[in-house]
């Protein structure tokens, strides 16, 4: 919900602009920790850029350079590149995106095999009396030595609900329902939620987590794909959103998640300045 919130208020607020000759960005930066239970840890980079064409139209461009510290004298480094736009045809919302990540697994610096993956995302979102009705569809196709056991293809099929309830000005709810069919017969259902609550107008705290079972889930909110083959169980999360101007954000969060083996816990830190060009 960040991106399509953050996306939404500014669209709102170039559709109010004198700046009819110029174009809105929005770039950002993310770093994330995460401390593996196997005593594996991870450091994530992250860029995006958003372009506010119009008021109609906003292009989405991700990358994201991730190294995982798999022992003393292995790696595995991934890199992901993303593409989309979103379309606002209010009350209709529509999200494109493609996702292509690369990973490669490292031995004392020498490539021992590369993954590849490829994502296509489709979204449409209805606004309604304070509600947002929305319902996507992710097909993913990895190519591979994707586990311990040697898997070499999987095809994920994702479909995810939106319901999304504009409580008061500072309280937005969030409930999304997710289904998801694998190649190799899994059928994997969960439900997440998310609470934003703006104590102050320049602050938001954000609770989130899903229970149930999903693997290879691409959230098209945070535009983030959570590729291990192992079936991920539960997550929970807290984040600090601070906005010391309406473009330019800073934030910074803690997430725990849970697989069937292992379990993460993720430090997030991270800011976004929009500026017209």
């Amino acid at each position: 919900m960040k991106f399509l919130v953050f996306t939404f208020l500014m669209l709102s607020l170039l559709n109010k602009s004198s700046f009819a000759d110029s174009t809105f960005i929005a770039p950002s930066y993310f770093l994330t920790y995460g401390d593996y239970s196997n005593k594996s840890y991870s450091i994530s980079n992250a860029v995006y850029l958003s372009t506010y064409l119009t008021d109609r139209i906003t292009l989405i461009n991700h990358y994201e350079y991730l190294n995982i510290n798999l022992r003393k004298d292995s790696t595995y480094q991934q890199h992901t590149i993303l593409g989309g736009v979103i379309a606002n045809f209010f009350p209709y919302y529509l999200k494109f995106f493609y996702n292509y990540k690369r990973g490669d697994y490292l031995i004392d610096n020498n490539k021992l095999y590369t993954d590849h993956t490829n994502i296509y995302s489709i979204e449409a979102i209805y606004y309604q009396n304070l509600f947002y009705w929305g319902l996507s569809y992710s097909f993913e196709n990895a190519i591979g030595i994707l586990n311990s056991n040697n898997l070499t293809h999987q095809q994920i099929q994702q479909i995810t609900g939106r319901i999304e309830y504009i409580y008061s000005p500072s309280l937005y709810l969030s409930i999304r329902p997710n289904y998801s069919a694998l190649k190799d017969g899994r059928k994997l259902y969960s439900l997440s939620g998310k609470v934003t609550y703006f104590p102050i107008i320049s602050t938001a705290v954000k609770m989130y987590g899903f229970y149930g079972e999903r693997a290879y889930y691409f959230d098209n909110d945070i535009l983030t794909l959570f590729n291990q083959d192992e079936t991920q169980e539960y997550q929970t999360g807290i984040q600090l959103d601070y906005y010391p101007s309406y473009n330019m954000l800073i934030s910074a969060g803690f997430q725990h998640t849970k697989f069937q083996s292992f379990k993460i816990n993720y430090f997030i830190a991270g800011f976004r300045y929009g500026l017209f060009i």
